[in-house]
């Protein structure tokens, strides 16, 4: 039985906002070429020839391609790549491409060409037999709703260093961006002086900013500020008395965070908290028992779990 013509094909391609990178028609036809290593302008008939027409898009935080056919082998299918470049999506659309007119190529890499990328066809070929469609994993929208708890360390704040309890309500923007709203307590901690000792604790609410880079575990710098109340306590004193005072502080930290599993994700924070003024308790008749340090340090593990 005589072997049937090689198909030709003619593609078209448009590119919307955000897809800017992706190949043009002329540089995906040499892709596909260079896959079959031939051409795709060999004459042929009618019946034997494609119009192939793709559309790149970006649609955040992924970006798209839609392959249509008309002509010997009608159909449509989209596929998908969370890259920032659109190289390999680029990739995996000239492969898509080429199977769809080598059907020895198709069966020869039917099984890499679905693990390249996630397909959607919504329109398979009548003559190509159904393929599985590979799952991506859930993938974050562009604004995420997150509540985290964090635990760890504050040294300088208080009179020695104290145990820090803190809840996050935040969101973060197009995975880079994170913003964080908390309540923080210090635990107390007591500072010994003359005949009796001083207890010092710290409530305060903080807003933090961070940017962060990386996929799978992100990393990043934040700016973060706080204010509060410092309440300090004589204790076993002749009269036992408490002042409260105005905290107020600014800073700069560093976050990391990683995925733990489905929505919960886990955190480290490091963080360096500069007072806008000096805080000082005394005992009356007795002198000063405690002064706060310019400069207070902190880390803190978290976890984390997204809303949505």
């Amino acid at each position: 039985m005589a072997s049937a013509a090689p198909l030709t094909a003619t593609i078209h391609v448009q590119r919307a906002a955000g897809a800017e990178s992706c190949p043009d028609a002329d540089a995906l036809t040499g892709k596909v070429e260079r896959i079959l290593q031939r051409t795709l302008s060999a004459p042929g008939s009618a019946s034997d020839s494609l119009e192939v027409e793709v559309r790149f898009g970006r649609d955040e935080p992924e970006l798209f391609a839609e392959v249509r056919s008309l002509g010997a082998k009608p159909g449509e299918r989209k596929l998908r790549d969370r890259g920032r470049s659109c190289a390999a999506l680029g990739e995996a659309v000239s492969v898509a491409i080429a199977l769809l007119l080598d059907t020895e190529l198709e069966r020869r890499n039917e099984e890499s060409a679905a693990a390249a990328v996630a397909e959607t066809p919504s329109t398979p070929s009548p003559d190509a037999p159904a393929r599985p469609v590979a799952v991506a994993p859930e993938n974050p929208g562009p604004i995420e709703l997150r509540a985290t708890l964090e635990g760890g360390a504050l040294s300088g704040v208080v009179s020695s260093t104290s145990a820090l309890l803190s809840e996050q309500l935040g969101v973060r923007v197009y995975r880079h961006l994170v913003l964080d709203a908390g309540f923080n307590a210090l635990l107390p901690s007591s500072t010994q002086f003359g005949a009796g000792s001083v207890r010092t604790t710290l409530l305060f609410a903080s807003l933090r900013a961070c940017y962060t880079w990386g996929q799978n575990i992100s990393v990043g710098p934040c700016a973060q500020v706080g204010a509060g109340r410092l309440r300090g306590v004589g204790l076993d004193y002749a009269s036992v008395q408490s002042v409260d005072l105005l905290w107020t502080a600014w800073g700069l930290g560093v976050v990391a965070e990683g995925p733990v599993w489905g929505r919960v994700f886990w955190g480290a924070y490091a963080s360096a908290w500069l007072p806008t003024r000096t805080s000082t308790f005394s005992v009356e008749n007795q002198g000063t028992a405690w002064e706060s340090s310019p400069v207070a340090a902190g880390l803190s593990a978290r976890l984390g779990f997204r809303v949505w």
